[in-house]
């Protein structure tokens, strides 16, 4: 079996490295070929049984290589780890498409809703070895909390549970949040005593992620934040840290409230549950060891399901090989490298 993972973003992006080269590295180590490449490759290249085009919308570049992988004969998936398709030319990929990959049930649910075909949940899991560098913690003080956003829509997940923090660091001295990514600093935080911002960054998310002891991840009750998954849990785990999240999304479907993680749905559990955690030391080592078996579990079962999965889509047709020229995406993708440098 030979898939091709194509993604929206860069090779060293986050969305890349947990849809694409994750499921990748899993077929390749099952005895199969897997590639990943970009929107942004000036030359893509086609030879392959099954083609998943990650978060690539039906533009002018997107509609292009869908059309080469119809083609070249092989099979076209749509993949999606956001819900980013219920409209536009994101949605009329999704509808072209044999069939469609995604992180969480919610967003199979509503890709089923839209018009999608052999739909297929491969959850998010960490294969980076390097990463899982952890070690159990014997520091009484500071508790270091950390809230991080890759993008500015996390703002107002944090605004749910700014009085919360406020209460809480405010009457233990010993606390301190860590604010790591893209988060305005403006008024809301008045008042808040004890907390720092940086900016975020693979290297930098991962060395606090290691350095702190409790990870917390509000998330607003929308339809968009329903599909969004475990992710914040999953790498706090691989550094046997405790992650405490809303009760919503990817985190409601995965996570064991009490056992592997904490589950919180109003202000009230918010602030019993992070109290719990800041003062018992011995609860957030015994929460932290539990995550990180579960999330070594789930890299199990997951890259397992994964293979299974891109079986049932390998198509019975010949296959032949298509090249497909992308110097436009390739201007865009220098274009976009450019702004992220001038954003961060």
């Amino acid at each position: 079996m030979r898939v091709l993972f194509v993604s929206c973003d860069p090779l060293e992006g986050a969305v890349t490295r947990y849809r694409c080269t994750h499921l990748a590295e899993a077929l390749k180590s099952a005895g199969h070929t897997a590639d990943v490449a970009t929107i942004y490759d000036p030359m893509i290249r086609l030879e392959h049984d099954i083609v998943v085009l990650h978060r690539i919308c039906a533009n002018k570049e997107g509609q292009a290589l869908a059309d080469a992988v119809r083609k070249s004969g092989a099979t076209l998936i749509y993949g999606a780890d956001d819900l980013v398709f219920e409209e536009g030319l994101q949605l009329a990929m999704l509808r072209q498409a044999d069939g469609v990959l995604v992180s969480t049930e919610a967003l199979a649910k509503f890709a089923t809703e839209v018009g999608a075909r052999s739909v297929e949940v491969v959850r998010n899991w960490n294969t980076s070895l390097e990463l899982c560098y952890a070690s159990m913690r014997s520091k009484l003080a500071p508790v270091e909390i950390l809230f991080s956003a890759g993008t500015r829509t996390h703002d107002r997940n944090l605004d749910l549970i700014l009085p919360v923090i406020r209460k809480v660091l405010n009457s233990r001295p010993h606390a301190k949040l860590i604010l790591l990514g893209k988060i305005r600093y403006d008024w809301r935080f008045w008042g808040v005593k004890h907390f720092v911002m940086l900016p975020g960054g693979w290297d930098n998310y991962h060395f606090f992620t290691h350095q702190c002891d409790i990870a917390i991840a509000p998330l607003e009750k929308t339809r968009f934040n329903s599909c969004k998954s475990e992710l914040k849990w999953l790498e706090a785990g691989c550094h046997l840290n405790p992650c405490l999240a809303s009760h919503w999304g990817g985190f409601a479907e995965v996570v064991r409230d009490g056992e592997d993680g904490f589950l919180a749905d109003s202000m009230e559990e918010w602030e019993e549950k992070l109290s719990r955690l800041i003062d018992d030391i011995d609860l957030r080592q015994y929460i932290g060891k539990l995550a990180d078996k579960r999330v070594h579990d789930q890299a199990e079962s997951e890259a397992a399901k994964c293979v299974v999965v891109f079986f049932k889509w390998i198509s019975n047709q010949s296959v032949g090989m298509e090249v497909v020229n992308n110097v436009k995406g390739y201007r865009k993708g220098k274009l976009k490298k450019i702004l992220r440098r001038l954003i961060w």
